[in-house]
């Protein structure tokens, strides 16, 4: 599979399972932890085996998922950034996550206006959805200067945690 969005500086292609110590890296850093939470990916085969049950089936069923986002050209891995369908949620919702280290640098911003590019443009989506912990300032400060708007806290299902819901209506 092949470059799904380009941007000036990243290309986002679909997971692969090669891609499973990428995944092992980022859902164990300190920063997913705190704002997403522990998935209990504690290992490179278990990263594997999540990348197969969940993003790279999720390509099949939705036509759209998370997306390896790489440095234009390299094909090194420093994020992720695309859609997401998530129980609880009537709207697809975006969804991104970086590298500590390559963070600062504007590549999550740069990445999510690709990805709602093509869900305006290609997908044909009308609207579509966030959501943060209330205390994830830096992701709230992304998604209010890609234009959405701040509707209302929710709680999804079997989670306690109380989120910030968001939208951003296509015309």
């Amino acid at each position: 599979m092949e470059c799904v969005i380009r941007t000036q500086r990243l290309d986002l292609r679909p997971f692969r399972p090669e891609d499973a110590m990428f995944i092992f890296n980022l859902m164990n850093q300190a920063s997913w932890i705190r704002y997403i939470g522990d998935r209990n990916i504690h290992s490179e085969d278990i990263a594997r085996k999540y990348l197969e049950q969940n993003q790279i089936r999720l390509y099949n069923e939705n036509g759209y998922g998370m997306y390896a986002m790489c440095l234009k050209g390299t094909d090194e891995v420093i994020g992720s950034c695309g859609i997401v369908v998530r129980e609880g949620l009537e709207t697809p919702d975006l969804g991104y996550a970086i590298l500590e280290k390559y963070s600062g640098k504007a590549y999550t911003k740069e990445a999510c206006k690709g990805v709602l590019e093509y869900a305006k443009n290609t997908l044909k989506f009308r609207k579509i959805s966030a959501i943060t912990t209330k205390d994830h300032e830096v992701s709230i400060r992304i998604l209010m200067g890609l234009g959405f708007s701040y509707l209302k806290t929710i709680r999804l299902p079997n989670d306690p945690e109380e989120l910030n819901y968001y939208e951003l209506k296509f015309f």
